[in-house]
């Protein structure tokens, strides 16, 4: 199963986008990453400590229950991730 880590925004996620956990075939979970709203998250900087832990708390509650993989709708902040303490993908 996958987890997904939703940034703390109030779209609609419609079928088809990687936050919605009905776009896939199989059972897949959301963790909302709370305060991460996209004037945080969107910008050229490193996350400041507080925020990579909150990345990292919302992730260690979808690996508890077993997700194997991760994924996150803000491709944007991929280049930010280096070095990940978490053991799944």
């Amino acid at each position: 199963m996958p987890g997904i880590l939703s940034l703390d925004t109030a779209f609609a996620r419609i079928v088809g986008d990687v936050g919605n956990p009905f776009t896939y075939p199989f059972a897949a979970r959301v963790a909302v990453v709370a305060g991460a709203d996209s004037t945080l998250v969107v910008g050229d900087g490193e996350f400041d400590g507080v925020l990579l832990q909150t990345f990292i708390d919302a992730a260690v509650t979808l690996e508890a229950p077993g997700a194997l993989a991760l994924v996150h709708s803000a491709g944007f902040s991929s280049p930010r991730e280096s070095g990940s303490p978490l053991p799944c993908p």
